[in-house]
């Protein structure tokens, strides 16, 4: 109270307490890296049970990956931040620190993933992309689309798949 007392302005440094803010970083860097290994070895499972092969997997085998996906994706975010909260920041942490170590662990987990898919897509999985090109030509005629507007949408989605 006495710096709200303090008609001239003058604050004390010494009665004020400084509080440490240690990089949320580090953190960031382990959880995103064990978020990304653990992604990884749920791909080749999946892979192993056929699971990730278009066409084959059921609808609720779909559901069922994306859920664990999520899941676990969810979990390295709330034990980073807890970890961080914990053991880097004496059990308290601002929402916005929080924040940036689960922003930070997602993109780290994303930056690694993308080069993961890469060149999962590109030399493991090469026939993953002309099955879905395949079963998207099924669904536009179908829906009854003529074959001048289906093979423009091909191209165009060619456009985004090409690596």
């Amino acid at each position: 109270m006495e710096n709200f007392d303090n008609r001239d302005g003058i604050v004390d440094e010494s009665s004020t307490p400084k509080q440490s803010h240690p990089s949320y970083w580090p953190t960031a860097y382990k959880y995103g890296l064990l978020a990304a290994l653990f992604g990884v070895i749920l791909t080749l499972v999946f892979d192993l049970l056929g699971y990730n092969t278009p066409g084959s997997a059921t609808t609720m085998q779909s559901v069922t990956v994306s859920l664990v996906n999520f899941a676990v994706m969810a979990g390295f975010i709330i034990i980073a931040i807890q970890h961080q909260r914990d053991n880097m920041q004496q059990g308290q942490i601002e929402l916005g620190r929080g924040f940036m170590t689960g922003f930070g662990v997602t993109l780290i987990n994303a930056l690694i993933l993308l080069f993961f898919y890469y060149i999962y897509f590109a030399f493991v999985q090469t026939s993953y992309q002309d099955i879905l090109m395949e079963q998207a030509i099924i669904g536009m005629e179908d829906a009854g689309m003529s074959d001048a507007d289906i093979q423009r949408s091909i191209g165009i989605a060619s456009i985004f798949w090409s690596p």
